[in-house]
């Protein structure tokens, strides 16, 4: 009895999960559409094998109102053109139509309330759709990569837009967004190269990380006293001419008005309590701060103020026009990119300067003479990589140098350097310096680090006082790295003392050794 009492109970348990799920066991097909029975006794669409270019999806199938269009159910289709939404539907799924090359128009009722994340993502030909009415929110990714949409409706009753739902749609020529919207995510026109026009609803308070990055035709832009914060490159690379920032603005996150070539001008309400203007420059209140030099200015000198102690990351990226610089006593940091591919001839370094972090002046090849002051304790990663016209380079020493990974090297007219006196390095400092012929080092010198002079297939002699305790793997005299293999220069003469560190290393690689003449 309690045996068949058990069973009875695992069949209706079984039976109970059964009538619960959302789909029935089996999946059914009219022609060229598979579907399933939903719980509530209608129909979703899970999948489309035809070829036709014009459908128009049915609206009822077996007596059963189709009410969702399923996840992925018409995705990389390559024939629609043209689909029409019955009005029985109410949600069209997760990437639904994605990546379907050559749909162009489809029509969409106000019977849909729900449009899941990246439905029409990819839709390259798509220019012809209007959203319905009755939708709440635009989900992520939407209409990535849709580069024929040129307008789109943002209905009234939305109240969130999510991370790239308009991205890179490069034919998109204007936008509006609705008062109604109180949220945006990131990225949401990031590469609406086209966009000329775009007005913010008035309860948005932040413009998110890389709205409007690489937004080339967007001039102008009304940013309200609603609004809180700028995000992180919200609008890096944009056309953006002039930029006023109001008084409530608290926060502008890292590099959002860099690389703007037609900025020529930021101001500052006066009443802002975060920032302040200065002749087009964007600085912090107490002018600390160099935040952003506009990248449309067009004045060949700058002076750097009394008061400013750092230099923002990107600063200075994106004017082509700057020749010289000269840098304020009293500056003790220089960011991340601050020079980055800039046109600068000529900077002097104040004896106050500390830091020159990642890619300070990498890429600037105009750059030809520096000096590195005497309290500078950090040089980050290729600081002054690839910065081909560098040809004199030179350093006030304090032995307290650290030095991040290829900080000189790729500095292709640099025929002699004095090697820097390091208290840490991370090598490579001076590879793939093709020209380099002549390298001095001093007797304050007691490590040459690893790999400093890789790829310098000129640099056929060096002499290496004995006070130099520490030659680190492949430091000197190795050519042609590929894929962690090389070969060696075997024109390099290494002159030194016997029984030095010089020794050890020529001996140990298989180069020339010779005795330094007292």
């Amino acid at each position: 009895m309690k045996k068949l009492l058990s069973i009875l109970l695992s069949t209706i348990l079984i039976f109970s999960i059964l009538t619960a799920l959302p789909f029935s066991a089996g999946a059914y097909e009219l022609k060229d559409f598979k579907y399933d029975l939903l719980a509530n006794d209608t129909i979703v669409i899970t999948d489309y094998k035809g070829n036709d270019k014009e459908i128009t999806i049915p609206g009822k199938i077996d007596g059963h109102l189709v009410s969702t269009i399923g996840e992925y159910s018409f995705a990389f289709n390559k024939t629609l053109e043209s689909v029409v939404v019955p009005k029985s539907v109410i949600s069209i799924g997760f990437m639904a139509f994605s990546e379907d090359e050559s749909l162009r128009k489809i029509e969409i009722p106000d019977s849909v309330t729900t449009i899941r994340q990246r439905a029409f993502n990819g839709c390259h030909n798509l220019s012809d759709i209007k959203l319905p009415s009755n939708i709440r929110s635009i989900e992520y990714g939407l209409f990535t990569n849709c580069e024929s949409l040129k307008s789109i409706n943002i209905p009234q009753k939305v109240i969130e837009i999510g991370d790239e739902a308009f991205a890179n749609c490069s034919s998109l020529e204007s936008i509006d967004i609705p008062d109604n919207v109180r949220s945006l995510g990131y990225d949401i026109f990031n590469g609406c190269s086209s966009l000329k026009s775009a007005k913010l609803g008035k309860n948005i308070s932040t413009i998110p990380s890389r709205t409007f990055a690489y937004n080339k035709a967007l001039t102008k832009i009304s940013i309200h006293n609603k609004i809180t914060t700028i995000g992180n490159s919200a609008f890096f690379k944009s056309g953006l001419e002039k930029v006023l920032i109001g008084k409530n603005i608290k926060k502008i996150g890292d590099n959002s008005f860099n690389n703007c070539v037609k900025l020529k001008s930021i101001t500052v309400d006066k009443k802002n309590k975060s920032f302040s203007g200065k002749s087009g420059v964007l600085y912090n209140k107490k002018k600390t701060k160099l935040i952003t030099y506009p990248g449309g200015k067009t004045d060949k000198k700058f002076t750097s103020l009394k008061t400013v102690a750092e230099i923002s990351n990107r600063a200075f990226c994106g004017n082509y026009k700057l020749k010289t610089v000269k840098l304020n006593k009293g500056l003790k940091t220089i960011g991340k990119y601050a020079f980055y591919e800039s046109k600068v001839k000529n900077v002097s370094f104040p004896s106050t300067l500390r830091k020159i972090k990642e890619f300070a002046f990498m890429k600037n090849d105009n750059l030809e003479s520096i000096t590195i002051p005497k309290n500078v304790t950090l040089i980050s990663e290729e600081a002054f990589c690839d910065c081909d016209g560098l040809k004199k380079l030179s350093f006030k020493e304090n032995g307290k140098l650290n030095l991040g990974y290829k900080v000189f090297s790729d500095c292709s007219a640099l025929q002699t350097v004095k090697y820097p006196v390091m208290k840490s390095s991370e090598g490579y400092t001076f590879s793939n310096c093709g020209k380099l012929k002549k390298v001095i080092i001093s007797k304050n010198v007691r490590k040459i680090f690893r790999k400093d002079f890789t790829d310098c297939p000129n640099l056929n002699k060096i002499t290496i006082p004995k006070t130099v305790k520490s030659i680190e793997n492949r430091a000197l005299g190795y050519i042609n790295e590929y894929d962690y293999q090389y070969d060696k220069n075997y024109n390099l003469k290494i002159y030194g003392e016997k029984k030095s560190a010089a020794y050890k290393y020529a001996k140990k690689n298989g180069f020339t050794f010779k005795k330094i003449k007292k």
